[in-house]
């Protein structure tokens, strides 16, 4: 049965070919970085989003999730290469049950809730969202078209409204709501706004 890429007992010497096992600890290590280098380009990619999916930024765009992430990657790789005993592994358990702990806090307690639905137009083709500012009193209203995975979301606001003002679509490029002094429109192929009803911070 051949020895574990894991096991410390073995220093890893300057030629990897001269221990079997140091030799799969360091393939191993390169594999890690690999993995580390694909997820900050996913990240970097999902912050980017030039197209404005909806999908892209909520499950890409996590800059504080990706560093957690490569905390106990990276200390992971620095023990895979390092000369010395089990007590890498110890301390590398140590380092990733204290990330993973933080994380958890990060994400449960941190995390600022996702849009809610206010309007759908009567096609079905698009929808405004509303996002909360910090307060959770007032939000952006922000068009979003209804494609799946494909689903687009404008990058400026039609109106500011306060949390559980009506809404709704007047046609397929009309919003109107009781919190709006005039009715809004916006380019159904890019989404943006042709004419807010006011100007928001977003």
């Amino acid at each position: 049965m051949p020895e574990s890429p894991l096991d410390f007992s073995q220093p890893v010497p300057e030629d990897p070919h001269e221990s079997p096992t140091a030799g799969r600890r360091l393939r191993l290590s390169r594999i890690v970085l690999g993995v580390c280098g694909f997820a900050i380009l996913l990240v970097a990619f999902g912050i980017w989003n030039p197209g404005q999916l909806v999908a892209v930024h909520t499950y890409l765009s996590r800059p504080c999730e990706l560093v957690f992430f490569l905390i106990p990657a990276l200390g992971f790789v620095y023990f895979l290469r390092r000369d010395g005993d089990q007590e890498g592994i110890a301390a590398f358990r140590v380092v990733l049950g204290l990330s993973g702990g933080v994380l958890l806090v990060l994400v449960c307690l941190l995390r600022a809730p996702g849009p809610a639905t206010v309007a759908v137009s009567p096609d079905g083709r698009f929808e405004a969202v509303l996002w909360l500012d910090s307060d959770g009193r007032n939000g952006d209203l922000v068009i979003r078209s209804r494609e799946g995975l494909l689903s687009r979301e404008a990058t400026a606001p039609l109106s500011c409204v306060p949390r559980g003002s009506e809404v709704h679509f007047v046609d397929g490029h009309t919003v109107t709501g009781t919190a709006m002094d005039h009715p809004a429109t916006f380019d159904p192929d890019t989404l943006e706004p042709t004419a807010p009803a006011d100007w928001c911070s977003r």
